[in-house]
Protein backbone atom coordinates (compact mmCIF):
# COMPACT_ATOMS: atom_id res chain seq x y z
CA UNK A 1 0.00 0.00 0.00
CA UNK A 2 2.90 2.34 0.79
CA UNK A 3 4.54 1.64 -2.58
CA UNK A 4 1.27 2.36 -4.40
CA UNK A 5 0.90 5.68 -2.59
CA UNK A 6 4.43 6.74 -3.57
CA UNK A 7 3.78 5.80 -7.20
CA UNK A 8 0.54 7.78 -7.22
CA UNK A 9 2.41 10.83 -5.89
CA UNK A 10 5.02 10.61 -8.63
CA UNK A 11 2.24 10.23 -11.16
CA UNK A 12 0.57 13.53 -10.24
CA UNK A 13 3.72 15.64 -10.29
CA UNK A 14 4.01 17.99 -13.32
CA UNK A 15 6.21 16.78 -16.14
CA UNK A 16 9.80 17.95 -15.61
CA UNK A 17 9.24 19.24 -12.07
CA UNK A 18 10.97 16.32 -10.38
CA UNK A 19 14.09 16.82 -12.58
CA UNK A 20 14.01 20.37 -13.89
CA UNK A 21 17.74 20.62 -14.60
CA UNK A 22 17.97 17.45 -16.76
CA UNK A 23 14.95 18.50 -18.79
CA UNK A 24 16.33 22.00 -19.30
CA UNK A 25 19.73 20.73 -20.34
CA UNK A 26 18.25 18.10 -22.64
CA UNK A 27 16.27 20.65 -24.64
CA UNK A 28 17.59 20.58 -28.24
CA UNK A 29 18.03 24.37 -28.39
CA UNK A 30 19.78 24.57 -25.01
CA UNK A 31 22.03 21.59 -25.77
CA UNK A 32 23.07 23.18 -29.06
CA UNK A 33 23.88 26.50 -27.37
CA UNK A 34 25.83 24.74 -24.60
CA UNK A 35 27.85 22.92 -27.25
CA UNK A 36 28.59 26.25 -28.95
CA UNK A 37 29.73 27.73 -25.62
CA UNK A 38 32.13 24.81 -25.05
CA UNK A 39 33.51 25.13 -28.58
CA UNK A 40 34.09 28.87 -28.13
CA UNK A 41 35.80 28.38 -24.77
CA UNK A 42 38.14 25.75 -26.23
CA UNK A 43 38.92 28.05 -29.16
CA UNK A 44 39.63 30.99 -26.84
CA UNK A 45 41.94 28.80 -24.74
CA UNK A 46 43.87 27.78 -27.87
CA UNK A 47 44.09 31.44 -28.91
CA UNK A 48 45.37 32.39 -25.46
CA UNK A 49 48.11 29.80 -25.76
CA UNK A 50 48.98 31.11 -29.23
CA UNK A 51 49.11 34.72 -27.93
CA UNK A 52 51.43 33.70 -25.10
CA UNK A 53 53.71 31.91 -27.58
CA UNK A 54 53.74 34.87 -29.99
CA UNK A 55 54.47 37.28 -27.13
CA UNK A 56 57.57 35.29 -26.19
CA UNK A 57 58.63 35.07 -29.86
CA UNK A 58 58.19 38.84 -30.23
CA UNK A 59 60.34 39.52 -27.16
CA UNK A 60 63.07 37.22 -28.49
CA UNK A 61 62.99 38.71 -32.01
CA UNK A 62 62.99 42.30 -30.67
CA UNK A 63 66.00 41.54 -28.48
CA UNK A 64 67.85 40.03 -31.47
CA UNK A 65 67.02 43.04 -33.67
CA UNK A 66 68.26 45.47 -31.00
CA UNK A 67 71.52 43.55 -30.76
CA UNK A 68 72.00 43.63 -34.55
CA UNK A 69 71.14 47.36 -34.67
CA UNK A 70 73.84 47.98 -32.06
CA UNK A 71 76.40 46.00 -34.08
CA UNK A 72 75.44 47.87 -37.26
CA UNK A 73 75.94 51.20 -35.50
CA UNK A 74 79.37 50.08 -34.27
CA UNK A 75 80.43 48.92 -37.76
CA UNK A 76 79.13 52.15 -39.37
CA UNK A 77 81.17 54.16 -36.88
CA UNK A 78 84.25 52.04 -37.59
CA UNK A 79 83.78 52.54 -41.37
CA UNK A 80 83.44 56.30 -40.95
CA UNK A 81 86.57 56.45 -38.76
CA UNK A 82 88.51 54.33 -41.27
CA UNK A 83 87.48 56.60 -44.17
CA UNK A 84 88.62 59.61 -42.16
CA UNK A 85 91.94 57.96 -41.38
CA UNK A 86 92.46 57.09 -45.06
CA UNK A 87 91.73 60.66 -46.17
CA UNK A 88 93.99 62.09 -43.45
CA UNK A 89 96.80 59.65 -44.27
CA UNK A 90 96.57 60.35 -48.00
CA UNK A 91 96.70 64.10 -47.42
CA UNK A 92 99.66 63.77 -45.07
CA UNK A 93 101.55 61.45 -47.41
CA UNK A 94 100.96 63.73 -50.38
CA UNK A 95 102.24 66.68 -48.39
CA UNK A 96 105.31 64.70 -47.29
CA UNK A 97 105.93 63.64 -50.89
CA UNK A 98 105.80 67.25 -52.09
CA UNK A 99 108.17 68.37 -49.34
CA UNK A 100 110.56 65.55 -50.06
CA UNK A 101 110.48 66.17 -53.79
CA UNK A 102 111.07 69.91 -53.43
CA UNK A 103 113.82 69.49 -50.85
CA UNK A 104 115.66 66.69 -52.67
CA UNK A 105 115.28 67.94 -56.28
CA UNK A 106 118.47 69.51 -57.79
CA UNK A 107 118.34 73.13 -58.83
CA UNK A 108 118.56 72.09 -62.46
CA UNK A 109 115.39 70.03 -62.06
CA UNK A 110 113.62 72.91 -60.34
CA UNK A 111 114.57 75.18 -63.21
CA UNK A 112 112.86 72.72 -65.50
CA UNK A 113 109.57 73.76 -63.95
CA UNK A 114 109.95 76.96 -65.99
CA UNK A 115 111.29 75.26 -69.11
CA UNK A 116 109.39 73.96 -72.12
CA UNK A 117 106.28 71.85 -72.07
CA UNK A 118 108.03 68.54 -72.74
CA UNK A 119 110.33 69.03 -69.77
CA UNK A 120 107.44 70.06 -67.57
CA UNK A 121 105.58 66.90 -68.51
CA UNK A 122 108.53 64.72 -67.57
CA UNK A 123 108.95 66.46 -64.24
CA UNK A 124 105.27 66.18 -63.55
CA UNK A 125 105.41 62.43 -64.24
CA UNK A 126 108.30 62.07 -61.84
CA UNK A 127 106.43 64.10 -59.20
CA UNK A 128 103.29 61.98 -59.54
CA UNK A 129 105.33 58.80 -59.26
CA UNK A 130 106.78 59.97 -55.95
CA UNK A 131 103.33 60.81 -54.58
CA UNK A 132 101.63 57.61 -55.71
CA UNK A 133 104.47 55.41 -54.63
CA UNK A 134 104.53 56.87 -51.15
CA UNK A 135 100.76 56.76 -50.71
CA UNK A 136 99.81 53.31 -52.01
CA UNK A 137 102.11 51.39 -49.70
CA UNK A 138 100.96 53.15 -46.51
CA UNK A 139 97.25 53.33 -47.29
CA UNK A 140 96.81 49.73 -48.44
CA UNK A 141 96.31 48.43 -44.90
CA UNK A 142 93.58 51.01 -44.19
CA UNK A 143 91.86 50.21 -47.48
CA UNK A 144 91.90 46.48 -46.66
CA UNK A 145 90.33 47.30 -43.31
CA UNK A 146 87.70 49.35 -45.06
CA UNK A 147 86.89 46.47 -47.44
CA UNK A 148 86.60 44.07 -44.49
CA UNK A 149 84.26 46.46 -42.69
CA UNK A 150 82.23 46.85 -45.87
CA UNK A 151 81.73 43.11 -46.02
CA UNK A 152 80.58 43.10 -42.41
CA UNK A 153 78.19 45.94 -43.21
CA UNK A 154 76.62 43.94 -46.05
CA UNK A 155 76.17 40.80 -43.95
CA UNK A 156 74.77 42.72 -40.99
CA UNK A 157 72.38 44.54 -43.31
CA UNK A 158 70.94 41.18 -44.42
CA UNK A 159 70.66 40.00 -40.79
CA UNK A 160 69.06 43.32 -39.83
CA UNK A 161 66.46 43.07 -42.60
CA UNK A 162 65.69 39.45 -41.67
CA UNK A 163 65.31 40.28 -37.95
CA UNK A 164 63.13 43.30 -38.72
CA UNK A 165 60.93 41.15 -40.96
CA UNK A 166 60.60 38.57 -38.17
CA UNK A 167 59.63 41.25 -35.63
CA UNK A 168 57.06 42.66 -38.06
CA UNK A 169 55.65 39.21 -38.85
CA UNK A 170 55.35 38.16 -35.20
CA UNK A 171 53.87 41.53 -34.21
CA UNK A 172 51.29 41.21 -36.99
CA UNK A 173 50.48 37.61 -36.03
CA UNK A 174 50.12 38.52 -32.35
CA UNK A 175 47.88 41.50 -33.17
CA UNK A 176 45.70 39.28 -35.35
CA UNK A 177 45.51 36.63 -32.61
CA UNK A 178 44.58 39.23 -29.97
CA UNK A 179 41.90 40.67 -32.27
CA UNK A 180 40.55 37.19 -33.01
CA UNK A 181 40.49 36.34 -29.30
CA UNK A 182 38.64 39.57 -28.50
CA UNK A 183 36.12 38.78 -31.24
CA UNK A 184 35.60 35.26 -29.90
CA UNK A 185 35.23 36.64 -26.37
CA UNK A 186 32.49 38.98 -27.59
CA UNK A 187 30.74 36.10 -29.37
CA UNK A 188 31.06 33.97 -26.22
CA UNK A 189 29.41 36.66 -24.10
CA UNK A 190 26.58 36.87 -26.62
CA UNK A 191 26.11 33.09 -26.79
CA UNK A 192 26.17 32.78 -23.00
CA UNK A 193 23.48 35.44 -22.87
CA UNK A 194 21.48 33.46 -25.41
CA UNK A 195 21.94 30.30 -23.32
CA UNK A 196 20.76 32.08 -20.18
CA UNK A 197 17.70 33.38 -22.07
CA UNK A 198 16.86 29.90 -23.37
CA UNK A 199 17.15 28.39 -19.91
CA UNK A 200 15.04 31.19 -18.46
CA UNK A 201 12.40 30.65 -21.15
CA UNK A 202 12.38 26.93 -20.43
CA UNK A 203 12.03 27.56 -16.70
CA UNK A 204 9.26 30.07 -17.31
CA UNK A 205 7.39 27.55 -19.47
CA UNK A 206 7.71 24.92 -16.75
CA UNK A 207 6.51 27.43 -14.15
CA UNK A 208 3.49 28.31 -16.26
CA UNK A 209 2.64 24.60 -16.73
CA UNK A 210 2.93 24.01 -12.99
CA UNK A 211 0.74 27.04 -12.26
CA UNK A 212 -1.97 25.84 -14.67
CA UNK A 213 -1.93 22.37 -13.14
CA UNK A 214 -2.07 23.83 -9.63
CA UNK A 215 -5.06 25.99 -10.57
CA UNK A 216 -6.93 22.91 -11.85
CA UNK A 217 -6.37 21.01 -8.61
CA UNK A 218 -9.19 21.28 -6.07
CA UNK A 219 -8.66 21.67 -2.37
CA UNK A 220 -9.49 17.98 -1.94
CA UNK A 221 -6.74 17.02 -4.40
CA UNK A 222 -4.28 19.19 -2.50
CA UNK A 223 -5.08 17.34 0.72
CA UNK A 224 -4.59 14.00 -1.02
CA UNK A 225 -1.30 15.21 -2.43
CA UNK A 226 -0.12 16.22 1.04
CA UNK A 227 -1.00 12.77 2.35
CA UNK A 228 0.79 11.15 -0.56
CA UNK A 229 3.88 13.27 0.08
CA UNK A 230 3.98 12.03 3.63
CA UNK A 231 3.57 8.45 2.39
CA UNK A 232 6.37 8.86 -0.11
CA UNK A 233 8.68 10.34 2.52
CA UNK A 234 8.13 7.31 4.74
CA UNK A 235 8.62 4.98 1.81
CA UNK A 236 11.88 6.66 0.74
CA UNK A 237 13.16 6.75 4.30
CA UNK A 238 12.48 3.03 4.69
CA UNK A 239 14.04 2.25 1.31
CA UNK A 240 17.18 4.31 1.88
CA UNK A 241 17.54 2.90 5.37
CA UNK A 242 17.76 -0.62 3.96
CA UNK A 243 20.46 0.20 1.41
CA UNK A 244 24.19 -0.19 2.10
CA UNK A 245 26.08 2.97 2.85
CA UNK A 246 28.63 2.30 0.09
CA UNK A 247 32.38 2.72 0.17
CA UNK A 248 34.03 5.59 1.99
CA UNK A 249 35.51 8.11 -0.47
CA UNK A 250 39.29 8.39 -0.34
CA UNK A 251 40.66 11.25 1.76
CA UNK A 252 41.86 14.36 -0.10
CA UNK A 253 45.58 14.45 -0.95
CA UNK A 254 47.73 16.03 1.75
CA UNK A 255 48.77 19.64 1.23
CA UNK A 256 52.24 19.85 -0.32
CA UNK A 257 54.62 21.71 1.95
CA UNK A 258 57.14 24.05 0.35
CA UNK A 259 60.44 25.53 1.41
CA UNK A 260 60.51 28.89 3.15
CA UNK A 261 61.62 30.64 -0.04
CA UNK A 262 58.93 28.90 -2.10
CA UNK A 263 56.23 29.81 0.41
CA UNK A 264 57.34 33.46 0.34
CA UNK A 265 57.22 33.45 -3.47
CA UNK A 266 53.71 31.92 -3.46
CA UNK A 267 52.43 34.47 -0.94
CA UNK A 268 53.93 37.29 -3.01
CA UNK A 269 52.23 35.99 -6.17
CA UNK A 270 48.90 35.56 -4.37
CA UNK A 271 49.09 39.18 -3.19
CA UNK A 272 48.74 40.18 -6.86
CA UNK A 273 45.56 38.21 -7.59
CA UNK A 274 43.30 40.37 -9.75
CA UNK A 275 46.13 42.54 -11.14
CA UNK A 276 45.70 42.73 -14.93
CA UNK A 277 47.89 40.95 -17.48
CA UNK A 278 50.26 43.42 -19.18
CA UNK A 279 52.66 42.12 -21.81
CA UNK A 280 56.19 42.81 -20.63
CA UNK A 281 54.87 43.86 -17.21
CA UNK A 282 56.55 43.16 -13.87
CA UNK A 283 55.09 45.88 -11.64
CA UNK A 284 53.01 44.96 -8.56
CA UNK A 285 49.55 46.48 -8.57
CA UNK A 286 49.95 47.60 -12.20
CA UNK A 287 50.45 44.55 -14.43
CA UNK A 288 52.40 41.34 -15.08
CA UNK A 289 53.05 38.94 -17.90
CA UNK A 290 53.77 35.26 -17.16
CA UNK A 291 57.53 35.47 -16.58
CA UNK A 292 57.22 38.94 -15.02
CA UNK A 293 54.99 37.54 -12.24
CA UNK A 294 57.29 34.60 -11.44
CA UNK A 295 60.39 36.83 -11.59
CA UNK A 296 58.90 39.41 -9.20
CA UNK A 297 57.42 36.81 -6.79
CA UNK A 298 60.73 34.97 -6.43
CA UNK A 299 62.61 38.26 -6.03
CA UNK A 300 60.57 38.76 -2.84
CA UNK A 301 62.20 35.56 -1.59
CA UNK A 302 65.67 36.88 -2.50
CA UNK A 303 66.05 34.85 -5.71
CA UNK A 304 66.77 36.69 -8.95
CA UNK A 305 65.36 35.31 -12.23
CA UNK A 306 65.42 36.64 -15.78
CA UNK A 307 62.28 38.18 -17.31
CA UNK A 308 62.02 35.43 -19.93
CA UNK A 309 60.33 32.03 -19.58
CA UNK A 310 62.94 30.05 -21.54
CA UNK A 311 65.79 31.61 -19.54
CA UNK A 312 64.00 30.90 -16.26
CA UNK A 313 63.78 27.23 -17.28
CA UNK A 314 67.56 27.20 -17.79
CA UNK A 315 68.12 29.01 -14.47
CA UNK A 316 66.13 26.52 -12.36
CA UNK A 317 66.82 23.01 -11.08
CA UNK A 318 64.56 20.61 -12.97
CA UNK A 319 62.34 18.48 -10.75
CA UNK A 320 59.81 15.69 -11.50
CA UNK A 321 56.12 16.58 -11.41
CA UNK A 322 55.65 14.04 -8.63
CA UNK A 323 57.94 16.10 -6.36
CA UNK A 324 56.49 19.58 -6.89
CA UNK A 325 56.87 22.06 -4.02
CA UNK A 326 55.02 25.39 -3.56
CA UNK A 327 56.79 28.03 -5.62
CA UNK A 328 58.11 25.59 -8.26
CA UNK A 329 57.63 26.76 -11.84
CA UNK A 330 55.88 24.85 -14.65
CA UNK A 331 57.08 25.58 -18.19
CA UNK A 332 55.11 25.20 -21.45
CA UNK A 333 55.80 25.14 -25.18
CA UNK A 334 52.52 26.05 -26.90
CA UNK A 335 53.86 27.22 -30.26
CA UNK A 336 56.39 24.48 -30.96
CA UNK A 337 59.27 27.01 -31.00
CA UNK A 338 60.56 26.51 -27.47
CA UNK A 339 59.37 27.46 -23.98
CA UNK A 340 56.93 30.38 -24.17
CA UNK A 341 54.86 30.27 -20.93
CA UNK A 342 55.43 29.74 -17.20
CA UNK A 343 53.15 29.29 -14.16
CA UNK A 344 53.83 28.88 -10.42
CA UNK A 345 52.75 25.81 -8.45
CA UNK A 346 50.73 26.77 -5.34
CA UNK A 347 50.22 23.37 -3.71
CA UNK A 348 46.69 23.85 -2.44
CA UNK A 349 43.92 26.20 -3.47
CA UNK A 350 40.68 26.36 -5.46
CA UNK A 351 41.81 23.34 -7.52
CA UNK A 352 43.19 21.35 -4.62
CA UNK A 353 46.73 20.07 -4.89
CA UNK A 354 46.70 20.82 -8.64
CA UNK A 355 46.43 24.60 -8.18
CA UNK A 356 48.81 27.01 -9.94
CA UNK A 357 48.86 30.82 -10.15
CA UNK A 358 49.61 32.62 -13.40
CA UNK A 359 49.34 35.72 -15.58
CA UNK A 360 47.86 34.03 -18.62
CA UNK A 361 47.25 36.46 -21.48
CA UNK A 362 45.82 39.82 -22.50
CA UNK A 363 42.33 40.36 -21.16
CA UNK A 364 42.82 38.30 -17.99
CA UNK A 365 44.07 39.04 -14.45
CA UNK A 366 46.52 37.19 -12.22
CA UNK A 367 44.48 34.14 -11.21
CA UNK A 368 44.43 30.59 -9.89
CA UNK A 369 44.15 27.77 -12.46
CA UNK A 370 44.37 24.00 -12.49
CA UNK A 371 47.53 22.39 -13.85
CA UNK A 372 47.05 21.53 -17.50
CA UNK A 373 49.36 19.17 -19.36
CA UNK A 374 49.05 20.22 -23.01
CA UNK A 375 52.41 21.64 -24.03
CA UNK A 376 53.95 21.01 -20.58
CA UNK A 377 57.75 20.76 -20.89
CA UNK A 378 58.68 20.27 -17.24
CA UNK A 379 59.10 21.86 -13.83
CA UNK A 380 61.92 23.84 -12.31
CA UNK A 381 62.82 24.92 -8.76
CA UNK A 382 64.60 28.31 -8.44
Amino acid sequence: MLLVSAAMLLGVLPAGEASASPVASSSPGIASTQSEVMTLEQKILAQSEQIASLSEQFAKASSMLASIDSRVAQINLAVALTKLRIATEQSRLRRDAIDQFVQDAPASQLSMLFAGKASQLGLRSQYMGVILGSTSADVSTLQATRRHLGGLQARLKIEQQSAAATVSRVRSSRSAAVAASASEQAILVKVKGQLAAEIAQRAAAQARAAAIQAQQAASAAQRRAAAQVAAESSFLAATLGSQPTGTTPPPPPPTVRGSTAGAIAVRAAESQLGVPYVWGGATPGVGFDCSGLTMWAWSQAGVQLAHFAATQYAETTHVPLSSLQPGDLLFYDFGGNGIDHVTMYVGSGPYGSSTVIQAAHTGTNVMFSPIWYTGLVGAGQP
